[in-house]
Parts: structure tokens; C-alpha cells; sequence
């Protein structure tokens, strides 16, 4: 079964996700969203993931975080989207 991870942030709340080894497949929409366009923060981090055959693979909205560890598989989608920058693993 496909996996798919979104996240909405609600009126002035905050959300961190970690999305890790997760397939995102086979979605008529986004297969993983960030979005903060109803205020607070939205941080989303993609790490070992596989994004294929979605409409847009990754999307961020509203000036949310949508981070990879640069080890994640995207491709196949009507748009792959992007990222919004290089998680900073410890």
C-alpha cells in the first residue's frame, strides 16, 4: 500500500515531521507537502524515502521547511517538485 506523508499546520501552531523510510506513491495530488500558509511553522525532513508516480512528488507552501538527507529516490512524477534545502544531519 502507498505511504503518503502531509502535513498541514493549523492557525498559529507549530509541526516537525520526520518522513523516514517511507514510500510516497502512486498520489492524484502531492505525495509529501510542508505547509504553512495558516501561520505557525511547518518542518518537514525526507530522509530514505522513495517518491515515484505522484502528481507532485514534494511540495512546500506558505514558506515552509521541506528538507532531504540527500538520500532519498524521487522520480516518475507528473512533477517531482523540490526541496527547500539539505537537512544538516548530526
Amino acid at each position: 500500500m502507498p505511504a503518503t506523508a502531509s502535513m498541514r499546520s493549523a492557525a498559529r501552531a507549530n509541526a516537525t515531521v520526520i518522513v523516514q523510510r517511507v514510500v510516497a506513491a502512486l498520489n492524484g495530488s502531492t505525495g509529501i507537502l510542508s505547509n504553512q500558509t495558516n501561520g505557525g511553522t511547518a518542518n518537514v525532513t525526507v530522509s530514505s524515502s522513495a517518491l515515484y508516480a505522484n502528481a507532485i512528488s514534494i511540495q512546500a507552501t506558505g514558506g515552509a521547511s521541506l528538507l532531504t538527507d540527500s538520500g532519498n529516490q524521487v522520480t516518475g512524477n507528473a512533477s517531482n517538485g523540490s526541496f527547500t534545502g539539505i537537512a544538516n544531519l548530526q
